[in-house]
């Protein structure tokens, strides 16, 4: 009876190990996947920025100014004159304060300030060593774990 048990603790050991194994590994190709797919295919994840874009500027100017969330969105999508149109900018004919950098909301149009998606884009690039360091830090994680999970299911049956 105790040795049907053990072959069963040492299946489930063995069957762990494998399932934690392919599912690191299934993570793993979907990581390197998107990174391919957003290296490769950028001009389809520009067209897909340019779409959001356009969604954007839609809601902000037919919702931004009415009693509800979209009064607490930020400098538009590229910039403050994103605001044009919207029920705040006909109604009192300035922009949202944070956009100009002012509380009083009076932006002049010659000035060229960037909206939440520029500033994003820019975060993003100056920090572009950081984050790869980051992926390529998780990536090693992901590794190193496969490994250990594979060196354990090769000596589950082994006695020391």
């Amino acid at each position: 009876m105790m040795f049907i048990f053990n072959g069963a603790i040492f299946v489930i050991c063995c069957l762990l190990s494998l399932q934690f194994f392919s599912i690191m590994l299934i993570i793993f190709f979907v990581e390197v996947a998107g990174a391919i797919v957003l290296f490769v295919f950028t001009d389809v994840v520009d067209e897909l920025f340019e779409e959001l874009e356009d969604d954007v500027k839609t809601a902000i100017q037919s919702k931004y100014g009415n009693p509800n969330d979209m009064t607490t969105l930020c400098c538009g999508y590229k910039n403050y004159t994103d605001f044009d149109g919207s029920p705040f900018n006909q109604l009192k004919g300035e922009y949202p304060g944070p956009c100009c950098g002012t509380p009083d909301g009076k932006c002049s149009l010659t000035e060229d300030i960037p909206g939440c998606f520029t500033k994003l884009v820019t975060v993003l690039e100056d920090n572009s060593f950081i984050i790869a360091g980051v992926a390529f830090g998780i990536a090693a994680i992901e590794i190193a774990a496969m490994v250990v999970s594979m060196v354990l299911y090769c000596n589950a049956g082994k006695k020391s």
